[in-house]
């Protein structure tokens, strides 16, 4: 009964830290690309504006 309690926990503990994780990456990718977005919003108009400037 005792390995068999052990292993659970361990498994559940695992589990846990594997969500936490994913959770955890795809809170980065999610500022990665946020940030990217808000980068290319700002420089977009920036361009165009030196592109109509050299025009």
């Amino acid at each position: 009964m005792v390995p068999a309690v052990m292993l659970n926990a361990a498994s559940y503990i695992i589990s846990r830290y594997q969500t936490e994780h994913l959770i955890l990456c795809e809170i980065r990718v999610r500022r990665l690309i946020t940030a990217d977005s808000v980068i290319k919003a700002f420089s977009t108009p920036a361009s165009t504006k030196l592109d109509g400037m050299r025009l």
